[in-house]
């Protein structure tokens, strides 16, 4: 928890200087970092690798030290573990490290146009390979399907409840962005695509209007 604290007020300390020297590139000034909710405010859990059970982790298992909570894992070089807390859930994220992945060495390159109905539309100047369309329809029927069920909780259910179904649409939806971008990491290496350039619009989550659209290029 102590650790925590202080990471929070290194991070403020850090923007507040760079905020002081470059303040074009923040929305607002970074704010001082504020206390929990006296009721429900609750804090990330860090496990370092010494409250890490190292047998357990020779045996391919995380056990968090003074707690029953033990997973399996294939991952190497675990370091800390973290339990996040969410409106109805707990969330338990193992971190480690890994190698640098050797970037491909294609000679093609590829561009993606992001939309609504084709989530992803992604074309090559690879002669003879077929664009890659993802579809963008479950994402929409995900969003309307739990937006009527947040309306109904909200008109005779209490409003946690309506919060826990966002939640769930929450992760549904990424889930499912995980997934396409995935796909279509897996699309440009099998087609030996060195480059992926997607249309990007800056500050769209906060203007709905499109204003310029900017490239930006992004290495396989």
């Amino acid at each position: 928890m102590v650790r925590r604290v202080a990471e929070a007020w290194k991070g403020w300390l850090a923007a507040l200087k760079d905020w002081s020297k470059h303040p074009e590139k923040y929305l607002v000034k970074p704010q001082i970092p504020g206390y929990k909710h006296k009721e429900h405010g609750r804090n990330v859990v860090i496990y370092p690798i010494d409250a890490i059970s190292k047998p357990a982790l020779t045996k391919g298992n995380v056990k968090l030290s003074q707690t029953n909570i033990e997973l399996a894992t294939q991952a190497k070089n675990v370091d800390p573990v973290r339990i996040v807390p969410k409106l109805d859930h707990y969330v338990i994220e193992v971190v480690y490290t890994v190698n640098d992945i050797p970037l491909s060495h294609g000679k093609y390159v590829a561009g993606v146009d992001l939309g609504l109905n084709n989530l992803m539309a992604t074309t090559s100047n690879h002669p003879g390979i077929r664009p890659l369309l993802i579809n963008g329809r479950p994402l929409k029927s995900i969003n309307q399907f739990f937006n009527k069920r947040v309306a109904a909780s909200q008109s005779i259910e209490a409003s946690r409840q309506s919060e826990s179904l966002k939640s769930k649409r929450n992760r549904r939806i990424d889930n499912y962005l995980h997934t396409a971008s995935r796909r279509v990491i897996e699309w440009c290496q099998l087609n030996e695509i060195c480059q992926l350039i997607i249309g990007q619009n800056p500050g769209g989550s906060r203007n709905s209007t499109l204003g310029k659209r900017t490239i930006k290029h992004l290495p396989i």
